[in-house]
């Protein structure tokens, strides 16, 4: 009987060594992914912030001004280029019937 409870006590001791190795290496493997994570998640947050600071400056006002003066050769409207709203004559297709509605619309 002691035989046994000997051979028994080296099996569990010998398992429970083998157990806490594997537990050991697999706690280094997701402490070792957990950093890389951790150094991918702040690279982006950088990548992030330089987008930001593009989108920032590529949609500046007076950077999209300069350039569509340059190429694109606007100029500010004048007054002549504003009129009121009723010398504006109404489309055909309307028949000016209402202001032009759902109702109006649902046939097409």
């Amino acid at each position: 009987m002691l035989r046994v409870l000997s051979f028994l006590s080296i099996a569990v001791t010998i398992a429970a060594a083998f157990s806490l190795y594997s537990l050991k290496y697999e706690t280094r493997h997701l402490a070792h992914k957990a950093r890389a994570l951790e150094q991918q998640i702040a690279r982006l947050k950088t990548d992030i912030a330089i987008a930001r600071a593009e989108r920032a400056a590529l949609s500046d006002p007076a950077r999209i001004e300069r350039l569509a003066r340059r190429h694109l050769s606007l100029v500010p409207a004048d007054g002549s280029r504003f009129v009121d709203i009723e010398a504006i004559p109404l489309r055909p297709d309307l028949g000016g019937g209402g202001a032009g509605g759902a109702s109006d619309r649902a046939g097409r």
